[in-house]
This record gives structure tokens, sequence and C-alpha cells, in this order.
């Protein structure tokens, strides 16, 4: 049997098989650093300014998808605002047609009638002022996990 070969000391290395071990560099970032483009330059001509202008377009290229975003964002917002406020004008409206239909329904002489009426007025005013509300609330765990968390049993010491 023929034990495997072994490996050469780092003295017995050729010079090119020195220059591979040798260049075993990381870095991090866009770019290398400085000595790392200068060698790009020194094998391909012009190269590391071509890749300080890939990096210089990508990060504009960048910004402006981030300003489209913002932009977009706004917009939405805006259009959610403007929603609102309508209707929250429309229900306004609504809610004092039936207070007044139910008044002038009340002085005519029908005052359950009057009264349903305003009060499905009132209600609603009411009603969409809790809902508004509730949406602004984080909303509750269940009961469950609530007692579940008053009944955890007390440790042993």
């Amino acid at each position: 049997m023929s034990s495997p070969p072994i490996p050469p000391k780092s003295s017995q290395l050729s010079a090119v098989e020195a220059r591979v071990v040798g260049l075993s560099q990381s870095f991090s970032g866009p770019l290398p650093p400085p000595a790392i483009l200068k060698q790009y330059d020194e094998i391909c001509p012009g190269c590391a300014e071509r890749m300080i202008v890939m990096f210089e377009n990508e990060a504009n290229h960048r910004r402006q998808l981030e300003d489209r975003m913002v932009d977009a964002n706004l917009e939405v917002m805006r259009s959610q605002f403007s929603e609102a406020k309508r209707g929250q004008v429309f229900a306004f409206i609504i809610s004092l047609a039936f207070l007044v239909v139910g008044a002038y329904t009340a002085v005519k002489g029908q005052p359950w009638v009057g009264g349903i009426l305003g009060t499905m007025g009132l209600s609603s005013i009411v009603g969409a002022f809790i809902a508004g509300r509730s949406r602004l609330l984080p909303p509750e765990p269940p009961k469950s996990q609530q007692q579940n968390q008053k009944q955890k049993p007390a440790k042993n010491k």
C-alpha cells in the first residue's frame, strides 16, 4: 500500500501558487477598497472608473425608487383622508335629515314614528363616532387568553 502524498510546505510552493494563496481578501460595502480598485485598473484600464460610475447610477436609481414610494404613500394617505372626510360629511347630512324628518313627523301628530326616526338619526351619529374610535384603538385579546393570563399557577419555591 502506498501512503497519500504529503502536501508541500509553504516554503516549497511555486511563485504562482504563492500568489494565488496570497490573494484571498474580503471586504464589505458597495465598492472594493482603493488598493483593490487600483489592481482592477492595472489589469483592465478604466475598469475602476466604470465600477464607480455603475455604483453611482445604482445609488441614484435606488433614491429615485424611494422617492416614488414616498410620493405614492403620501398620495394614498391624502386620498384616504379625503374619503374619510367626505364620508363624515355625508353621514352628518343623512343623520340631520333623519332628525329633521323625525321632528316634523312628531309635530304633525305621529310622535312614535317621529321618535323612531329621530333616534335612528342620533344613533347613526353616535354609532359612526364609536366605530371610528374603535378603529384607532388596538384590538383586545380574546377573553380566553385574558383568563389564562390571570389563572397562571404560582411557582413553587
